[in-house]
């Protein structure tokens, strides 16, 4: 049975939110309790995921149907879309919630190596949230992920804070755009208004003559 270090957790203040999660996970796993483990994952991505969407303060309005009505889905979607991970990242995002749903609906058995994926994929977004937002040097336990962190050192994080701003700066033209639009609206309103009273006051002179 394959372990991680998940020591990083209980000494990095960034995780503490997410410390009860891990320790559960951790547990189930190690109690050969796969089943309860990847559902536990699922639920712990929830909070995971809402944790990022905190911390990077995404603008929640922009979903159609508002944030409570959010998937866990639509959540990873948009996050997706912005593109402020590594796509290697995300894809870890997405092995957690496509293992937590088969066991949330199938009620089957899973294998260690189901419950192995899952940890390794909990373990290595952790340890991409340490280095990322409070400047660690941890290790991933996934090797394709640790090979191409080390083969992309300088850009691996790079191109996430350039989206960031990217992102940022089209939520702001958006809200000017939104509050132009609705200056112009205002302004056509009382043209036309304006316009109806001279036109009144033009009538009533032409009545009194």
């Amino acid at each position: 049975m394959a372990t991680y270090d998940f020591d990083f957790v209980k000494n990095t203040a960034l995780l503490r939110p997410l410390r009860k999660d891990t320790n559960t996970i951790v547990s189930l796993y190690q109690a050969k309790n796969y089943e309860d483990e990847l559902i536990h994952l699922r639920k712990g991505e929830e909070k995971l995921v809402n944790y990022v969407y905190q911390i990077e303060n995404i603008d929640l309005s922009l979903f159609p149907h508002g944030w409570a009505q959010a998937t866990l889905g639509d959540r990873l979607n948009h996050l997706r879309e912005m593109k402020l991970f590594p796509y290697k990242i995300m894809d870890l995002f997405y092995d957690i919630k496509h293992l937590g749903n088969a066991a949330v609906h199938s009620g089957g058995e899973f294998s260690q190596d189901q419950g192995q994926q899952g940890l390794a994929a909990w373990h290595d977004l952790l340890v991409f949230l340490v280095n990322t937002y409070s400047g660690g040097h941890l290790r991933y336990a996934k090797a394709a992920i640790e090979e191409e962190y080390i083969n992309n050192q300088a850009t691996w994080y790079a191109p996430r804070e350039n989206k960031l701003k990217t992102n940022k700066g089209a939520r702001t033209q958006a809200k000017i755009d939104k509050a132009s639009s609705v200056w112009n609206g205002n302004t056509m309103t009382i043209i036309k208004w304006i316009a109806i009273a001279v036109l009144l006051i033009l009538i009533g002179r032409y009545l009194l003559r």
